[in-house]
């Protein structure tokens, strides 16, 4: 008489399979995004660019003037989440993993107002679109602000200063700066971005400070 094979248990297959998929998830998960901000340039450390400012223009040296920044216009690459890096003459790098913690047209124009803050001893400086009068109006125009291979901040900018009315005080010139990162990493990015923020401002303060002599 023929005897059938005995199949195995099946009890502990559930189980087996569950780990197998508990593996495979984890294998698969993606890791968190960090997420970084840009900084207005520490005014009390030695040898930052808001130290040279008030070495250069003085303390107060706006008085009571109003400004208003803005509007402070993005290229459609760059208002996006992920930091951005060139890689070659024509390729973009979007980091997804290393993600901005707010829209650059918001972060931008903040930085560059806690600078100029620091920078003018003032804090009648007010975003576009303001509600109230201002002496001057700094539209600006970001043309670059990413890094290149992780190595160099790349910042290029258009901007003027201009009266309530929109006729220009300062003709419309454009300004570059290249930072060299500290770590090649999108930490030392942001921080050399930052820089060349801390930079620009000082060139808008300068302006400033000719225009009310």
């Amino acid at each position: 008489m023929k005897t059938l094979a005995q199949v195995p248990p099946l009890h502990g297959l559930p189980l087996a399979l569950l780990g197998i998929f508990l593996l495979l998830s984890a294998c698969g998960r993606t890791p968190p995004a960090a997420y970084y901000h840009l900084s207005a340039v520490d005014p009390g450390r030695q040898g930052s660019p808001m130290e040279a400012i008030g070495e250069a223009i003085g303390e107060a040296a706006i008085g009571e003037a109003a400004i208003g920044i803005g509007p402070v216009r993005l290229p459609d690459y760059l208002d996006r989440p992920q930091i951005v890096n060139l890689e070659g003459s024509n390729r973009l790098q979007l980091a997804e993993g290393h993600r901005w913690a707010e829209p650059l047209k918001v972060s931008i124009p903040r930085t560059i107002r806690e600078n100029l803050a620091t920078a003018l001893a003032t804090e009648k400086l007010f975003y576009f679109p303001w509600n109230q009068a201002v002496d001057y109006q700094i539209p600006v125009e970001i043309v670059r602000f990413e890094g290149v291979g992780y190595q160099v901040a790349h910042l290029e900018a258009i901007w003027s200063v201009q009266d309530p009315q929109g006729t220009a005080i300062l003709a419309q010139r454009r300004s570059e700066y290249r930072v060299p990162t500290g770590s090649s990493d999108s930490e030392g990015l942001v921080q050399a971005l930052s820089q060349a923020l801390g930079l620009f401002s000082r060139e808008i303060a300068e302006q400033l400070k000719v225009r009310r002599e």
